[in-house]
């Protein structure tokens, strides 16, 4: 096997780790084989441009390579699995299809915060303002957009509590987690209150069509928020949604220096690695983080990855890929 400079061996196992945890993610499976992995890069084909490709399809044969030198005799599926990669033609062109999630910017700069708020504001449609309120909750606390149907604020110990939307996939520390808001302003406390009524509105007025009330609330929100990106932005291709709010409230809390624990535990995740891996990077962060997580939510996230592999090659059998990394 070539020799390959040891920063790019990081890089592709990195990538191999994450290309694994979605594949299971996406299929299902707690479990995958090589060749099942590689099966399903190759159903991308229509996703994924040719230089993202070739990326995915170097890291995948490194470590399958790697891993065929490193224990003897179990070339067999891990060969295959690399012939199907070598084989199949790359896509053609630039994608057909382009994922949700990658539509969505993953952070807002202040400016372009004034700018979004400043157009909702002037919108004549009583939803742009409602649109507001809701991004600034989620920047402040984080949640899903999904998850404030459910979510409710206690006066008496300032928390809002969450029913954690990826509770019954076994992606989350529980069924609840509980942010503290103490060290927000009253005003800040206001909107997120302010917002919460506007759901509890919302839902017990279901829309005619049969679509639930908070569905539709959330539909007309990010639509308004939708129709402002492209007149302020008509050429971007990635645009500011409401759950772009998630996505900054997660890179502000690594800029504070919050630890692993405490982020998976304001963010409902059950893996100290989850925010790290997808959501918005510490350089995007900025300062004045305030709300903190519950100390019974922490060490919940403490208990589940105590032994926990963490950022560890994927390959923990001859034929098959680890269900935990």
């Amino acid at each position: 096997m070539t020799t390959i400079a040891t920063s790019t061996q990081q890089a592709y196992t990195e990538r191999a780790v994450s290309l694994l945890n979605r594949a299971k993610r996406e299929l299902n499976q707690t479990y995958l084989t090589p060749l099942q992995l590689a099966e399903w890069l190759v159903s991308l084909n229509t996703q994924i441009s040719k230089a993202t490709w070739r990326q995915y399809k170097s890291a995948l044969c490194y470590v399958f390579n790697l891993k065929i030198v490193s224990t003897p005799g179990t070339s067999d599926t891990l060969s295959k699995a690399i012939a199907l990669l070598k084989q199949s033609p790359p896509p053609e062109g630039r994608p057909r299809t382009k994922q949700t999630s990658a539509k969505k910017q993953k952070k807002i700069s202040e400016d372009a915060i004034v700018k979004l708020f400043d157009c909702l504001y002037h919108e004549k449609s009583k939803h742009g303002q409602a649109a507001i309120q809701w991004f600034l909750a989620g920047l402040w606390t984080g949640l899903r957009p999904c998850e404030w149907e459910t979510a409710f604020y206690v006066p008496s110990t300032r928390q809002l509590v969450v029913l954690n939307a990826k509770a019954t996939q076994g992606r989350s520390h529980g069924k609840y987690r509980h942010i503290n808001l103490t060290n927000l302003d009253e005003n800040e406390r206001a909107v997120i209150q302010l917002h919460l009524q506007n759901v509890r509105k919302a839902r017990l007025n279901p829309h005619k069509n049969g679509q639930s009330g908070f569905t539709r609330f959330y539909e007309q929100c990010r639509q308004r928020m939708h129709r402002a990106n492209k007149k302020l932005w008509p050429r971007r291709q990635q645009t500011i949604a409401l759950y772009t709010a998630r996505h900054q409230f997660a890179a502000d809390a690594k800029y504070s220096g919050l630890s692993k624990e405490a982020i998976a535990a304001l963010m409902g995740h059950n893996s100290i690695e989850t925010a790290g891996l997808h959501y918005g990077r510490l350089t995007a962060g900025r300062g004045g983080f305030q709300v903190t997580a519950d100390e019974q939510d922490i060490k919940k996230v403490e208990a589940l990855n105590k032994n926990r592999p963490q950022k560890n090659p994927p390959w923990t059998e001859d034929t098959g890929l680890s269900p935990t990394i």
